[in-house]
């Protein structure tokens, strides 16, 4: 059985560039490719992603945003960050003890039911597991009760969170146009060693 780099080669004669550059495809250097169709063309050069400069910006507008607050405005902000807070928590509970109840009336029901054999027995056994785990990992979180703080500390939360943000895109932005960059040299040699044109 063919894989999906020699399928082609299964099927019909393909150049030796042909296979090369397929299996190029499974390479690191062109993980920006690697979900795509097997046959879509390789670009000429890859550019990053547009993503973290996105996160950046926004980062950016909301710090500006933070830094604007009077100290009004900042205990406002606090108070609707905690009530909501509060209202978060309150819905993970009720959700948590509704699917806790949904589990365990099925777990009596399981636990009450009789195998009609004794090969049956594991099915039991696994039901019985399967509904214990889940009780154990869907229905324990819950977050730690909300804490009011004044706003001046709120502001100041809220304005390391965003500066922690905008480290953590700038850092994850660099990385990839340096991963990209990486990637448009490894291909570019490539190509040139099998002789081929700059974009195929």
């Amino acid at each position: 059985m063919p894989t999906q780099f020699t399928e082609d080669l299964y099927e019909k004669e393909v150049t030796f560039e042909e296979f090369v550059l397929k299996c190029a495809r499974a390479m690191t250097e062109l993980s920006l490719i690697r979900d795509q169709l097997p046959d879509a063309p390789i670009p000429e050069e890859f550019q990053p992603s547009d993503y973290h400069l996105k996160k950046l910006e926004k980062a950016r507008q909301r710090l500006a945003e933070i830094q604007s607050w009077d100290d009004e405005q900042a205990e406002q902000e606090a108070e609707k960050a905690y009530q909501e807070a509060v209202r978060r928590r309150n819905e993970i509970i009720a959700r948590n003890t509704q699917i806790r109840q949904r589990y365990e009336r099925m777990l009596a029901q399981v636990q009450a039911w009789i195998p009609p054999t004794p090969d049956h027995e594991k099915l039991k056994q696994f039901m019985i597991d399967q509904l214990k785990i889940s009780i154990k990992s869907d229905c324990s979180y819950v977050p730690n009760k909300p804490r009011r703080v004044s706003g001046a500390e709120f502001k100041q939360q809220q304005m390391t969170e965003v500066w922690n943000n905008i480290k953590y895109n700038e850092k994850e932005y660099e990385k990839e146009v340096k991963s990209v960059q990486e990637s448009n040299n490894w291909l570019r040699v490539l190509r040139k060693s099998l002789h081929l044109p700059l974009s195929i």
